[in-house]
């Protein structure tokens, strides 16, 4: 048995990307501690029974050079107290300053690296200090994971990561239990409507804007489809959606815009495909959530995303940050016939059982731990 930390930026990460891969780590027989900042999730995973170590300096979006420091000895300091014998560590800053803190306490850290969001896709100055950091202390940590082929490639060409040191891994896992096509048995579907649901907070390069466009042509000119956008605001975010606009689309009652679900997988029983235009992700866990629950999805030729969904297999893919194509692929979505939407639903469906089922991505996990 070993004493395995897991930390990211967010309590809520931890509880909804994690979860799975949590309890089958600690099903393995080993002593899990979650490390993480207090927000309105931590009760819940207190109520799961983990034990939780909240972190005081952990900011997810702060940039204070003086806070980050202080950081690493906090994480450091939480590292030799808890004894463990090594850390998995999600999202940005967990992944750098909590190498830095292992190599200091001499405890063994494992990165994922789950996407790399607005630094990558945007130059400039924080994206410049942010390869910077990712180079000098991945070099202190054992292992990086990479959750895609092209951000894996990045990493190496750039020089951020040795080459010797990084692997892939197709995501954190889903439960395929869970997230089950019969659940949807339960769930009140309105025939003769084509339903079109996202799932994403609601950022630029989401690709929400590419949605509601397409998603305003197709209603025009389809007055028996449906589009819901599910997620919230990311307030302080450089890629939010305008606030104004929000409002706009709401007023314009096109598309049914809703805040965070709890219940998401009564969502994706009502929708006939999901859709993600995103510009660029790691592995989307809303994909995945989707085929599991055997829904064909469509989405962007952007690492990550084409990595999960098989054109014309068990989903659609257009081009990056292109509403047009967006709207031409709805469009033969809903042309499809029946039998050929059914089919990439099955597809879906066992895709996320061979390939990202929470089984296989903890076996991976569990392999390299117990090798430590």
């Amino acid at each position: 048995m070993k004493r395995i930390g897991i930390i990211a930026n967010t309590s809520w990460n931890l509880l909804n990307f994690r979860l799975g891969l949590i309890r089958a780590i600690e099903q393995a027989g080993h002593k899990i501690v979650l490390i993480a900042p207090k927000d309105e999730h931590s009760q819940e995973l207190e109520r799961l029974g983990f034990h939780v170590q909240y972190v005081k300096g952990l900011s997810r979006k702060g940039t204070n050079p003086l806070a980050d420091l202080l950081l690493i000895f906090e994480l450091a300091k939480i590292y030799r107290n808890l004894k463990l014998d090594v850390v998995l560590q999600y999202t940005i800053k967990p992944n750098i300053y909590g190498s830095i803190a292992g190599y200091l306490t001499g405890i063994t850290t494992i990165c994922t690296v789950t996407g790399l969001g607005y630094v990558f896709l945007n130059k400039g100055i924080s994206s410049t200090i942010a390869k910077v950091l990712y180079q000098f202390a991945f070099k202190f940590s054992h292992l990086i994971y990479f959750q895609n082929a092209d951000d894996k490639l990045l990493f190496e060409q750039t020089g951020l990561v040795s080459i010797h040191k990084s692997r892939l891994v197709n995501g954190s896992g889903i439960d395929t239990n869970y997230f089950h096509p019969n659940f949807c048995n339960t769930i009140h579907k309105e025939k003769g409507i084509t339903t079109f649901l996202m799932i994403a907070r609601l950022l630029k390069d989401k690709g929400v804007y590419e949605y509601i466009s397409a998603a305003k042509n197709i209603a025009v000119k389809y007055h028996n489809s449906r589009f819901i956008l599910l997620g919230d605001q990311d307030n302080g975010n450089p890629a939010a959606v305008n606030e104004k606009d929000i409002e706009l689309w709401k007023e314009e009652n096109i598309i049914e815009i809703t805040g965070f679900k709890k219940n998401i997988r009564e969502y994706i029983c009502q929708a006939d495909a999901v859709v993600l235009p995103s510009y660029r992700e790691g592995i989307p866990r809303v994909i995945l959530e989707a085929f599991a629950m055997g829904k064909p999805c469509i989405t962007t030729d952007a690492p990550g995303c084409r990595h999960t969904v098989d054109d014309k297999i068990n989903g659609l893919i257009c081009k990056v940050a292109d509403s047009k194509e967006l709207e031409i692929k709805l469009e033969d979505f809903i042309l499809m016939k029946e039998e050929e939407k059914t089919l990439m639903g099955n597809n879906a469906r066992q895709k996320a059982l061979n390939t990202y089922s929470i089984d296989l991505i903890a076996k991976e996990y569990l392999t390299l731990i117990d090798n430590l």
